[in-house]
């Protein structure tokens, strides 16, 4: 066991795909709205919700320091 090495695994950022997350339930709401379906506004709406409350408590996560200590 090499405790120095240190952990290198690369991980992926989700950023983009959350943000497509969000988009797709506006536009569900949106659509909703649209077509005078209240279930659909609903579900949409609360998803949105859930989605940016999600990315709220995420972005408050502290994240490593990317400073190169000497």
């Amino acid at each position: 066991l090499d405790v120095e090495a240190g952990d290198h695994r690369r991980y992926a950022d989700g950023t983009f795909l959350f943000m497509i997350l969000i988009l797709l339930a506006g536009i569900v709401r949106f659509v909703g709205l649209g077509i005078n379906n209240r279930v659909l506004y609903l579900l949409g709406g609360i998803a949105l919700m859930f989605c940016v409350a999600l990315y709220q408590v995420f972005s408050k996560i502290p994240k490593k320091s990317r400073r190169i200590e000497s």
